[in-house]
């Protein structure tokens, strides 16, 4: 949605508009496929319909304010047990945007640029969806894993499997086992 700066009103201009999830799930996705290598393919994120925002867009000169939020659903990988973990978020977008000058440094984190007579609000708002993606992603908070000695689910099944003290003697931390404090 491209708003032109003179158009926005003194009371701020209402936006409700709908952001395309597959330009958000190539952008998220793109890092991960190339970091992937063939034997072990990396987690990709599916979104679930199109990303509705809501906020407000304010101007006070060639200031801008942008303020509202993104909800969505998406559909990836567990990095514990590897089983199907959906969510759903919503990411605030809180922007103080001013218009980009030849004198302007690109490492000034107080403000986000614009060029031009326009702003790209979907532009803009699939930045910050893409930089909130979390890295760690779980199906559930109490998701168990995967057994690291037989690879069964443990929270669909429980295992037989047995950690012997000779097992647990070769990792690095046994020694802590040992240790007494006062």
């Amino acid at each position: 949605m491209k708003v032109r700066i003179t158009d926005i009103p003194r009371e701020g201009l209402n936006l409700d508009f709908l952001i395309d999830s597959e330009i958000v799930a190539k952008r998220v996705n793109e890092p991960l496929v190339n970091m992937s290598d063939e034997s072990v393919p990396s987690p990709m994120f599916v979104f679930n319909g199109s990303i509705p925002v809501k906020g407000l867009l304010t101007s006070e000169g060639e200031t801008l304010e942008l303020k509202c939020s993104a909800t969505y659903n998406y559909t990836t990988v567990c990095n514990r047990c590897v089983g199907e973990a959906k969510k759903q978020e919503e990411t605030p977008v809180f922007l103080i945007l001013q218009r980009k000058s030849k004198n302007d440094q690109d490492d000034d984190i107080n403000y986000a640029h614009y060029e031009g007579d326009e702003l790209d609000c979907s532009a803009v708002v699939e930045d910050v969806i893409v930089q909130s993606m979390p890295f760690h992603v779980l199906c559930n908070e109490d998701c168990k894993g995967l057994c690291p000695k037989c690879g069964k689910n443990l929270n669909l099944e429980i295992c037989s499997c047995t950690f012997e003290e000779e097992q647990s003697s070769l990792s690095p931390f046994a020694k802590l086992k040992s240790l007494k404090i006062q």
